[in-house]
């Protein structure tokens, strides 16, 4: 019983160390990084919703790709210094 407790003690910190990792890289030199679904064309095509993306967030540091949903839209919010 005591080393099946363990390796679950393992796994749990596994598990919360990834997520920690996963959170840092979703920003970009300490920006935030955000996603949300926005109008396209349709038929989503990966192309149009790029394209769509980059005008929705006026600048082309988004990304958009289709998703079920329709088409996602990623950008990163450049934070100045104060």
């Amino acid at each position: 019983m005591r080393t099946s407790q363990m390796l679950l003690l393992v796994v749990a910190f596994l598990v919360l160390a990834s997520d920690a990792v996963t959170k840092a890289s979703a920003a970009i030199e300490g920006n935030p990084c955000v996603s949300s679904i926005i109008p396209s064309p349709k038929p989503c095509d990966n192309k149009s919703c790029n394209k769509a993306c980059i005008d929705y967030v006026m600048w082309s540091g988004g990304h958009g790709e289709c998703v079920v949903e329709g088409c996602k839209c990623q950008y990163c919010i450049k934070m100045d210094a104060i």
